[in-house]
């Protein structure tokens, strides 16, 4: 799925997934896209810790600091591009930076009874999700007739090779929420591949950007093997 007049070859490009080894903030403007579904770092210095993690296969962002000062810096400016190119827009958001991105159009998340991080609250039951544009399941004047957000208490299927990705059925929820059949749907912090694995689960077209390579070629490892892990 090449798009035409972009800088940039792809890392992979193979059964509606395409996959860029590049800086988001200067691919973006190029890309023809609906919606953008994303988790970008959250700024708050994560360094893989979460229980169950592989210590030896897992990678740590290897050219980004998870700071706050870079979560203003780089992950707002792209989160407000993003809205200016896309129908609609959402992204994880860690609620202690809720007050540095722009307005959301509405907001809401995935609920845990038991939570797994840890806030300056305790353990974190509610993440977070930003929504942005419009609601592409709108119907009528009266709003969208799905939620903003569901309750997951079951098994989740996380990618072992990221420190912090999300689980794959969340991403699943998020696609099917936000976008239709026929929609491109991009990832301008993609990490392993979860946004664009979900994509291709719900049969849907994806773009993922991510900077470190080491994360794009487990990405095209996971869409190769077609493995939910």
């Amino acid at each position: 799925m090449i798009q035409t007049r972009i800088p940039v070859e792809p890392f992979y490009d193979q059964d509606g997934i395409t996959i860029y080894n590049a800086d988001c903030r200067k691919l973006l403007p190029w890309l023809e896209i609906d919606r953008v579904v994303t988790d970008p770092p959250y700024g708050i210095s994560f360094a893989g810790k979460r229980q169950g993690t592989d210590p030896v296969n897992e990678t740590p962002y290897d050219q980004y600091l998870d700071s706050v000062e870079n979560f203003a810096k780089i992950v707002v400016p792209v989160i407000a591009l993003s809205c200016q190119i896309a129908k609609t827009v959402a992204t994880f958001c860690p609620v202690r930076h809720i007050g540095m991105m722009p307005v959301p159009s509405d907001a809401g998340g995935i609920w845990q009874e038991n939570g797994k991080g840890l806030s300056p609250f305790g353990f974190t039951s509610l993440h977070a999700v930003l929504y942005y544009g419009e609601d592409p399941k709108r119907q009528g004047r009266v709003g969208g007739s799905w939620p903003t957000g569901f309750r997951h208490d079951g098994k989740a299927t996380v990618c072992k090779q990221h420190p912090c990705s999300k689980p794959v059925e969340w991403m699943r929820w998020l696609i099917n929420r936000l976008s239709n059949e026929g929609d491109v749907i991009a990832d301008p912090f993609m990490g392993a591949g979860t946004t664009l694995l979900a994509a291709k689960l719900e049969g849907r077209k994806a773009i993922g950007i991510e900077i470190s390579k080491p994360y794009c070629k487990a990405a095209v490892d996971r869409l190769k093997q077609k493995t939910l892990w």
